[in-house]
């Protein structure tokens, strides 16, 4: 009868916990086990990655906060087919949309995102990168081996975002990107971005670095496709970014730094050592050691020892 009583009593005790602890609480801690290595997505105690399957977790939660613990190496086996990552042989799909973005922060502490690979191609607009579509606040990430490319009638092509509207500090890619236009389909005159860190910019990116090899074309004679070893269309703030990757194309435009510099896009305190390449015999394209084709302004920039090549109607730009 007294151990019965025992018993009952611990019984009874455990209810009353259970009772007092929030339906709320219990999820949460329950989300983050499932999905993540820790923490409950805010800003003080941000979801915390450690695997290849909480990175991709990201996605279902595109307004929390996260940090990477440890490195994240990707191996040819994630991308073919029967692989978690083979999406038909697209490879990796980009965290968040135009009409989704990333909204929230991703810091990757510095640790290494290595051997990711992306392969898209689609008939319409296409963001490509680790993000496609951010908004938020990505810091500190350094991607490794990586392998981006992207086939589109309209592509916005990076190696950590697609399309950025946010914030990217401190970031660097390692790896080939390319972008190709293809088409016409139902659209008659078709753009492609293409750089290191982001395809397109209207927001801020800082202290970044690219290096490996960039390269944009278009098969679409009344498209234009810009590559940059930075950013392919920049219209707000680069600063104190450089670049060592090798850029180039058969007949568009491309800089060591950005792209296109348009609108009220600065590019500021920046630098290139790496080769710029185009050679086009349209009018309007051309190689520059820090902007391919500029619009905006640029401050206190330099393109140390590059070899900036071009011919026929190309006049090469450096700042």
């Amino acid at each position: 009868m007294y151990r019965f009583k025992k018993l009952m009593a611990a019984v009874l005790s455990l209810a009353m916990l259970l009772v007092t602890v929030p339906t709320g609480m219990l999820s949460a801690s329950a989300a983050s086990t499932a999905e993540f290595q820790g923490g409950t997505g805010t800003e003080e105690t941000p979801y915390l990655i450690a695997t290849k399957a909480q990175l991709d977790n990201v996605r279902h939660h595109l307004d929390a906060h996260f940090k990477l613990v440890a490195d994240i190496i990707f191996t040819q086996a994630d991308f073919v087919e029967g692989g978690p990552f083979y999406h038909e042989g697209q490879g990796w799909d980009p965290i968040g949309t135009a009409e989704s973005p990333f909204t929230g922060s991703f810091d990757g502490e510095g640790y290494a995102i290595q051997g990711l690979f992306i392969n898209q191609a689609m008939d319409q607009i296409s963001y490509t990168g680790l993000f496609g579509y951010t908004a938020g606040t990505i810091r500190n990430v350094v991607m490794t081996d990586s392998d981006l490319s992207n086939t589109s009638i309209l592509y916005y092509a990076g190696g950590i975002a697609g399309y950025n509207t946010g914030s990217i500090f401190r970031c660097s890619f390692e790896g080939t990107l390319s972008g190709h236009i293809f088409g016409p389909g139902s659209v008659e005159y078709t753009d492609g971005y293409v750089g290191g860190i982001a395809g397109g910019s209207e927001g801020e990116i800082r202290a970044c670095h690219s290096d490996g090899e960039i390269s944009v074309r278009s098969s679409i004679g009344t498209s234009s496709a810009y590559g940059g070893g930075i950013v392919g269309l920049n219209t707000h703030i680069v600063s104190t970014c450089y670049n060592t990757a090798s850029i180039q194309t058969a007949l568009e435009t491309v800089g060591g730094i950005v792209g296109k510099n348009d609108g009220f896009g600065a590019v500021n305190d920046c630098y290139n050592t790496g080769s710029v390449y185009a050679d086009t015999s349209r009018p309007y394209a051309s190689a520059g050691g820090i902007v391919g084709e500029n619009v905006g302004s640029i401050n206190r920039c330099y393109n140390f020892k590059a070899h900036i090549l071009g011919k026929d109607k190309i006049q090469p730009r450096v700042c």
